[in-house]
């Protein structure tokens, strides 16, 4: 089955997850990968269980490094619960859970939540500073 939405955790995915400055770019590709979606009318929405007003502005100021603005998500959602329940995305844009792509790094909130809620899903490396080899681009979108 085509994936319709791209369900995208923020810290340690896509943003460090020990950067308090902001001073990291997003991860490696995270533009490209964009355009990708972009180019294939996909959604990108973030799923995070942190406090959505913080999480708007380190993704806003992380953005601006690589000219992105926080125009290219679809959708905000608090996910507060443990594994994160992807049930509300999956409503929201009526698809199918196999329509969801999920892609996070934490095996329990984000990888499990996906498998309980019957999603895709990618797991990626932790993100933790800037001499990560990972490449954001390179995640097959099916």
């Amino acid at each position: 089955m085509r994936t319709k939405v791209i369900a995208l955790d923020i810290y340690g995915t896509v943003l460090s997850s020990d950067d308090p400055e902001n001073s990291m770019p997003p991860r490696k590709g995270f533009k490209e990968f964009v355009q990708t979606c972009q180019n294939l009318i996909l959604p990108i929405a973030t799923v995070s269980d942190a406090y959505l007003p913080n999480l708007g502005i380190d993704l806003e100021e992380s953005l601006k490094k690589i000219n992105l603005t926080l125009g290219v998500f679809n959708k905000f959602y608090h996910l507060p619960t443990t594994p994160k329940n992807f049930s509300e995305i999956i409503l929201d844009y009526r698809i199918s859970p196999q329509e969801l792509l999920v892609i996070g790094n934490n095996p329990y909130k984000d990888i499990e939540g996906a498998r309980l809620s019957e999603a895709r899903y990618f797991q990626v490396p932790e993100y933790i500073d800037i001499r990560d080899e990972f490449d954001f681009s390179e995640i097959e979108i099916l």
